[in-house]
């Protein structure tokens, strides 16, 4: 099972309340009771710890939410939570849902083949479900997801719902990865998979797994694996390439649960949970394809490659994998959904291959004193929930005391708080508009590993008035806007703490 870590918060994260409020427009029922002297009294929410939960599951939760009317509110476990509550793999979550150690749980459905699961396996296929678009649809259909999840019943725990997931591209690191030929003898590590593993087989590849919360690519030549986990793991200094035209397969996840603790929900609450799943699934597909454009334009800023296999490549490893494709395609199941598939091909756009992009032309490009100088800025974990920002998207290091120089076209910032301290330097260019950052390097004390790495672009819209800086993100995803106090038009280079100073090389020094 693969862990990656997901740093893409920043400003992109608040998109998905709009949704989930107009997920909730359809939802009538009264959450609430009359007391004795006739107002309305609220009663307690009912609290579920879910495990395994990324991001996508912190979407579902703000929808469950929403959805129940407060009713029921899900208690989000991390990785690392997880982990040391129950254990990440799919056998022990498995066991601690069964056994209502845990409630509920997100577990990943390409993982559930060794348990006898076959019905997913059409979701799961390869080179089949080729696109996020082809994805959603998919799931959005409640007669083929019932279809799917038919067989993780058989498991003792109750299915609620698939939650899509992001689409694996092949990641080459000792060569590239286009042809069937590049994958014959070669040694790939990726996620575990019954699927998985008879696709390699027929392509000629050997399957490393995934080790824990991590990628090791000595003597492999690459990885499946979606693109923002490049930057999210700093993979990069271990790869060279993307493919940009080639998608596997999509990495949904289950939301499987403990069958006497979702009996005792009453009907709205139980309803909530499986209505959510399909209420969230724009916004998190809406997501994964934020994270594709970001994950790709970061990697293209550290040199990384997007070549593309092209059709007759495309075709030579679907025939390599044919076997199992028609294999699973003479199932009830696998027909059904390859039928469907068929028949939305032609009204649902293909993925869009992954490539690297000219910067647009608005962006600045030159250098200007025009705001050299000192600045710093005291920001509170409530000042960012006050932006619209939910609190699972708020990390330590997103707030706190900060520093700013900017000298002669560079830049260089602190942050500091109890548990984290971190920094960022660069180039600093800048126009009438815009301020454009872009990252040499970045380090410190980030306990969510989220500090910014070589290569990375931010954009701000900029004002300058009475002392006051503000730069505020002018594209889709950027790090939470912030107003800056001016301390002094000198930029002072020793203005930084002494806890997590910037390196000499931030001003060439």
């Amino acid at each position: 099972m693969s862990t990656f870590t997901h740093g893409t918060r920043f400003a992109a994260a608040a998109v998905s309340a709009g949704l989930i409020i107009l997920a909730c427009a359809a939802c009538t029922a009264d959450a609430t009771a009359l007391d004795r002297s006739g107002g309305q009294k609220t009663p307690a929410p009912t609290t579920l710890t879910i495990g395994m939960a990324g991001w996508e599951i912190h979407e579902y939760a703000n929808t469950v939410a929403a959805m129940s009317h407060g009713r029921v509110e899900l208690d989000a476990l991390s990785w690392e939570e997880t982990s040391n509550k129950v254990g990440w793999r799919t056998p022990a979550l498995l066991d601690a849902v069964r056994k209502g150690t845990i409630p509920l749980a997100a577990v990943p459905a390409a993982s559930l083949g060794e348990f006898g699961v076959s019905s997913l396996d059409p979701l799961i296929a390869p080179f089949v479900v080729d696109s996020l678009a082809m994805e959603e649809k998919l799931l959005q259909d409640d007669e083929l997801t019932a279809a799917m999840l038919q067989d993780v019943s058989q498991l003792g725990v109750e299915p609620v719902g698939i939650i899509p997931g992001s689409l694996a591209h092949p990641f080459g690191t000792s060569g590239t990865l286009l042809t069937a030929a590049d994958f014959e003898g070669a040694t790939i590590s990726t996620s575990r998979g019954q699927v998985t593993e008879r696709a390699f087989a027929l392509l000629g590849t050997k399957f490393i797994e995934w080790e824990s919360n991590g990628a090791r690519f000595d003597n492999i030549k690459g990885s499946l694996l979606p693109v923002m986990a490049i930057p999210d793991n700093n993979f990069h200094k271990a790869g060279r390439s993307v493919t940009g035209d080639v998608t596997f397969w999509p990495r949904p996840v289950v939301v499987i649960g403990n069958p006497a603790a979702l009996a005792a929900l009453d009907e709205q609450e139980r309803a909530a949970l499986h209505d959510a799943v399909k209420a969230v699934i724009p916004t998190i597909v809406e997501g994964h394809a934020l994270d594709d454009s970001v994950g790709t334009t970061w990697s293209c800023g550290v040199g990384m490659t997007f070549p593309r296999a092209g059709a007759a490549a495309i075709a030579g490893l679907r025939a390599k994998v044919r076997p199992l494709i028609d294999e699973i395609a003479a199932t009830e199941v696998g027909a059904q959904v390859f039928q469907r598939v068929a028949e939305l091909r032609a009204t649902t756009p293909p993925e869009k291959p992954l490539e690297c992009m000219d910067p647009p032309a608005d962006w600045p490009t030159e250098v200007s004193d025009r705001l050299d100088g000192t600045y710093t800025a005291d920001v509170t974990r409530d000042d960012r929930l006050a932006q619209g920002y939910p609190d699972w998207n708020i990390a330590d290091e997103d707030w706190g005391h900060y520093m700013l120089v900017v000298k002669d076209g560079r830049f260089a910032m602190t942050q500091q708080n109890a548990s984290s301290c971190t920094w960022k330097y660069g180039e600093w260019r800048m126009n009438d508009d815009l301020v454009r950052e872009t990252i040499g390097d970045g380090g410190g004390n980030s306990p969510n590993w989220v500090a910014d790495r070589p290569g990375m672009e931010w954009i701000f819209n900029w004002t300058d008035f009475q002392g006051k800086l503000l730069l505020a993100g002018a594209t889709e995803v950027a790090p939470f806007a912030t107003t800056f106090t001016r301390v002094s038009r000198v930029p002072d280079l020793d203005a930084f703490p002494g806890e997590c100073v910037p390196p000499v090389e931030a001003f060439g020094r």
